[in-house]
C-alpha cells in the first residue's frame, strides 16, 4: 500500500486530528475526545475518518465494555515521523549560537535551531516543533495546489 496515495482535505476533521496527534504522538483520543477538541457531531467521527484509517494514517483500537474505541497515529504517519528524525542533522552542542541556519526575506526571518523552527515577521514569532515542520512538509503541496487529495 502507498501511503503517500492519501492526504486529507484542508480543514477536514481527517486533518484535524492527524495534525494533533503528529505534534503529539503518544496521545489516544476517544470519539468524545475528538467531538469535543474539535466541535464536531460524535455520530460524525468515525465516518469522517474512515479513510485516514484505511491507508493507515491514523488507527482505531476497538473498544470494549471498560474501554471506549480510540484513535491513535497509525503507521503511515509514525513512519513519517521516524524518517523525519532520521533526516535530521546532528544538532551542535558547543556552538556560541544555537542557530544552526536562518533565512530572512519577504518579510519573514526564519532560523533553525535544535529541535525548532522559528518564523518572524518582526511583531510575531511562531515556533513550530520538529513534528509540526514535518506536517507542514506533507501538507504544504496540498496547500499549494499540489497532490493528491482525499
Amino acid at each position: 500500500m502507498t501511503y503517500a496515495a492519501y492526504t486529507p482535505k484542508p480543514g477536514s476533521l481527517a486533518e484535524e486530528v492527524i495534525s494533533f496527534l503528529m505534534a503529539n504522538p503518544d496521545e489516544e483520543l476517544t470519539s468524545r475526545d475528538i467531538a469535543v477538541k474539535f466541535d464536531r457531531q460524535i455520530n460524525a467521527i468515525t465516518p469522517a475518518l474512515r479513510t485516514a484509517v484505511h491507508w493507515q494514517h491514523l488507527t482505531c483500537q476497538p473498544g470494549n465494555p471498560n474501554r471506549p474505541a480510540v484513535f491513535l497515529l497509525g503507521p503511515a504517519r509514525r513512519r513519517m515521523l521516524e524518517n523525519a528524525a532520521q533526516d535530521a542533522p546532528e544538532q551542535p552542542t558547543d556552538s556560541a549560537s544555537n542557530a544552526l541556519c536562518s533565512y530572512r526575506g519577504q518579510g519573514l526571518d526564519v532560523t533553525r535551531t535544535p529541535g525548532c523552527l522559528r518564523v518572524s515577521n518582526g511583531s510575531q514569532v511562531l515556533d513550530l516543533s520538529a513534528a509540526q515542520v514535518s506536517t507542514l512538509a506533507l501538507i504544504g503541496p496540498v496547500l499549494m495546489g499540489q497532490g493528491a487529495r482525499a
